[in-house]
């Protein structure tokens, strides 16, 4: 039988491979932010420039170590990207492969714990 292109998958099929198109950051026992001028150091050391325009943010927040302990900000005013959520600092622990989603522009790992953050615009 032949493949039938992207009816052969189901819904959360294509929503995955969806996720993470824009770009993806590991970030691991840091702060990062991300926007215009923004820079992130990724694991080996190197830095990572989003050139994007103000307003990027990342969509959602995956943990890939056994428990990551993650505070993050997210954007509060709509569309109007020069105002920002308060950042209490409020911690969740993530079990490896909890996803959370949103539109965060300010994410901080334990050190030792690592996520991917995904780049949604």
């Amino acid at each position: 039988m032949a493949h039938r292109g992207l009816q052969e998958f189901t819904s959360q099929e294509i929503s995955n491979a969806a996720l993470g198109q824009n770009g993806f950051h590991v970030l691991n026992g840091e702060s990062a932010t991300i926007g215009a001028t923004e820079t992130i150091t990724n694991v080996d050391g190197s830095v990572s420039h989003t050139g994007k325009n103000a307003g990027t943010y990342w969509i959602a927040i995956k943990a890939i170590h056994a428990i990551a302990v993650v505070s993050a900000r997210s954007y509060n005013a709509g569309d109007d990207y020069s105002q920002t959520g308060a950042y209490n600092g409020a911690q969740i622990a993530m079990t490896a492969g909890d996803i959370v989603y949103g539109a965060f522009d300010a994410i901080t790992v334990d050190n030792g714990d690592y996520v991917i953050a995904y780049i949604g615009k």
